[in-house]
């Protein structure tokens, strides 16, 4: 017999070998939604594996992001075993998400026609009216799946592009299944980048970990700087044409995804074509704090946009398209107050205003200034690293390794502190940054295809450091833990000084984001 500590205090002695499937089914009745995962001494368990020891218990529902990553895991699986079972002939690869779906395409010649994809959701809707058993016992895919098909109750099957979308519940509400949004652009950037990393044959963590052993890691570094590069000489390019009318570049993207460096690097592209960057901090135009938005908690909500003057930022923006001289605030995040500092900008003949933040795509924004003067662009770390067909590397882990390096790095914050607000950032990107993107003008994905191998070797220390009783900050640590543990490390020594990987792990010629 083993002994099991659960949540509430009480102790069960069970059978060594059991599963929580059946505590689960007893104490989901003390959750709004249903149990998913558990949690064994702080690391999350599939309900259905065999417990060996002694521990503490804990449950993760389906509401939040912890469970809606069980619930996608789950939903593909079904979507796999079906589409093999009815079709075998058919190869599915699973590549990106695009909001709340998943992006699939087939690698086989043989595709599934909307006729067969509507039968394959008819047979996965049976299995989930059925309560279906999902056990992965061929060790498909990584993680944790929900106990039967019976708690997959909201997806779709949609054609798109020359694949396939599988539709889920959206990040703030399990029940609620969102129209899929053709966000093109976006795939675009993930289908770009995916098919260059397979042209130079590094779409893999195996590839990219064989390279390391190889010893000619320096040379997908240097291969992965000049895409970069590229990239924001093409954006520079793009402005350039249009200097007579673009005034305004807007840059945006989610936390950690490089906005600073991207920033620096699209100013110095325009310098070479002559032309002058001017920045604008939007936080410069927060409104006194005791004026700032509340969450329904009572906290203050800088992340919204209402926290922003907007009327006083849109009549500066048309003062200086006008090439008035305009006197701008300086914010005070001490005493929370703007601040008049004598700081005057004024825009010349071969000069665009820069303006960085995660509003930048909202056009609340920039009510005031018409489409044809302002480029919007979009940045996030769109990576197109796999670790095989099945199992994708989750863009948002990769921001949130990065800012967990970076805190440590130059805000003296540890890994708990980082983990514990990721939640709220997370939130934050969901309601004012992700509805926004189909409206970028241009698209750039900063993720660097050898940042996992680096970013391994600050990541892992800090990751480890968490410790158990810190609660959800460790069951996250571990989670990354195992997937790191697929990534040999590399040397970073050759990363040049300029490249956006700096800005997280130090030594960037820019400065760090504020």
């Amino acid at each position: 017999m083993i002994t099991l500590t659960l949540y509430n205090g009480e102790t069960r002695q069970v059978e060594k070998g059991s599963t929580l499937l059946p505590l689960a089914q007893e104490f989901a009745k003390d959750f709004p939604t249903p149990i998913v995962e558990g949690v064994f001494n702080g690391e999350t368990i599939d309900l259905q594996a065999p417990l060996q020891c002694d521990g503490t218990v804990d449950f993760i529902q389906l509401k939040g992001e912890d469970g809606l990553r069980v619930y996608v895991r789950s939903l593909l699986f079904l979507f796999l075993v079906t589409a093999k079972r009815l079709y075998p002939e058919v190869d599915i690869e699973v590549h990106n998400t695009l909001g709340s779906a998943l992006n699939c395409t087939f690698k086989s010649e043989n595709k599934l026609s909307p006729k067969e994809l509507k039968f394959v959701e008819a047979e996965m809707r049976k299995q989930v009216a059925e309560k279906t058993p999902l056990k992965d016992e061929a060790g498909i895919l990584l993680g944790a799946l929900c106990p039967d098909a019976g708690y997959l109750t909201d997806f779709k099957l949609v054609p798109f592009e020359d694949g396939i979308i599988l539709d889920y519940p959206g990040f703030s509400d399990w029940k609620e299944l969102i129209n899929f949004k053709d966000l093109t652009k976006l795939n675009t950037a993930f289908r770009e980048t995916e098919e260059w990393a397979e042209m130079i044959k590094c779409d893999t963590i195996s590839k990219l970990n064989n390279y390391i052993e190889m010893g000619v890691a320096d040379k997908i570094i240097q291969i992965a700087e000049a895409l970069h590069e590229k990239k924001f000489a093409a954006i520079a390019d793009e402005i350039s044409k249009k200097r007579d009318k673009i005034k305004l570049v807007l840059i945006a993207g989610p936390s950690s995804s490089g906005k600073t460096s991207s920033t620096q690097r699209i100013s110095i592209q325009l310098a070479v074509n002559g032309i002058r960057a001017i920045p604008i901090s939007m936080d410069d135009y927060y409104v006194n704090r005791v004026d700032t938005p509340r969450k329904p908690n009572g906290d203050y909500d800088f992340e919204t946009i209402d926290a922003i003057d907007l009327e006083l930022f849109n009549a500066h923006l048309a003062r200086l398209l006008r090439g008035e001289r305009v006197k701008i605030p300086k914010y005070n995040f001490q005493t929370g107050l703007r601040e008049y500092r004598g700081t005057e900008l004024q825009l010349t003949e071969n000069s665009v205003l820069l303006v960085e933040g995660i509003h930048g795509l909202n056009d609340k924004l920039t009510a005031s200034i018409p489409d044809e003067n302002k480029i919007k662009i979009y940045v996030s770390a769109l990576i197109p690293m796999a670790y095989d067909q099945y199992n994708r590397i989750n863009t948002t882990d990769v921001r949130l390794l990065r800012r967990m390096v970076r805190d440590s790095q130059f805000r003296s914050h540890d890994a708990v502190a980082t983990l514990s607000r990721w939640a709220d950032v997370r939130e934050g990107e969901e309601k004012y940054i992700f509805p926004f993107q189909c409206s970028a003008d241009v698209i750039m994905n900063t993720n660097l295809i050898y940042e996992m191998a680096v970013i391994k070797k600050y990541a892992e220390p800090l990751l480890e450091a968490v410790p158990r009783e810190s609660g959800k900050p460790y069951m996250i640590a571990r989670r990354l833990l195992r997937l790191l543990k697929h990534v040999k490390s590399m040397d970073d020594a050759v990363i040049p000084n300029n490249s956006l990987l700096r800005e997280f792990i130090g030594g960037s010629v820019f400065k760090e984001a504020l």
